[in-house]
């Protein structure tokens, strides 16, 4: 793998999950600015320069993120567009029931995430997981309604969004919601159903509930 000077890698003795991993990069990270990334995903070529643009031109924004692609195997092959809600006050609304950002089109002030308590280990659910915590916060958040990501899928992708093991951590984060007053009871029963619904149902009609009602 070829090395460049300007990346620094940080390697622990051992696993310790997502949640954990990113929060130490973010403990490492010598920028202001933090863009998150997926290493199978591909940034549009003017991703960083529009998110950078608008977070100078509107100094309230403290966190940003866009619509995205799915492809498999090439970017020529699209298979869905999602899009997700823009202003800070539909991105509040929309988070009660569901993760208001693509995580890796998201870019965002390392200081934010250390005052809000920084990554936690949430298995499948860290992103979001932290994401209320801006909310919470009255971090003023924004989706540009670009499509600044490419992000990689496969046929496996509605299996993994399957499952009993998959259910239980949503509906774990969910009950968290719950009990710290970001779900309200009603929004809770509402998600809570939606998610077993979906992570319990054969692999075809997942697919089918992907493709038609959270896909464009």
């Amino acid at each position: 793998m070829k090395e460049y000077p300007f990346i620094k890698t940080i390697q622990t003795k051992q696993n310790q999950g997502l949640g954990l991993a990113l929060k130490l990069g973010v403990e490492n990270c010598q920028c202001d600015l933090i863009a998150r990334m997926d290493s199978d995903d591909i940034a549009c070529p003017t991703r960083f320069e529009q998110q950078l643009s608008f977070l100078e031109s509107h100094p309230e924004i403290r966190f940003v993120g866009s619509n995205t692609i799915e492809f498999i195997d090439s970017i020529d092959n699209v298979v869905s567009k999602r899009k997700m809600p823009e202003t800070n006050e539909e991105i509040r609304e929309y988070s009660r029931t569901r993760n208001p950002f693509i995580a890796p089109s998201t870019m965002f002030y390392r200081a934010d995430v250390l005052t809000v308590g920084n990554y936690q280990s949430w298995h499948l659910c860290e992103d979001y997981e932290l994401w209320s915590r801006f909310i919470m916060a009255d971090i003023p958040c924004y989706n540009i309604q670009d499509n600044l990501v490419f992000m990689r899928t496969s046929l496996d992708f509605y299996k993994r969004r399957g499952g009993w093991k998959y259910c239980k951590s949503i509906l774990k984060l969910k009950h968290h919601f719950r009990r710290i007053g970001f779900m309200s009871f009603g929004q809770f029963l509402k998600s809570s159903i939606a998610s077993l619904v979906v992570s319990l149902s054969p692999n075809f009609i997942r697919k089918l509930i992907y493709t038609k009602f959270l896909r464009d």
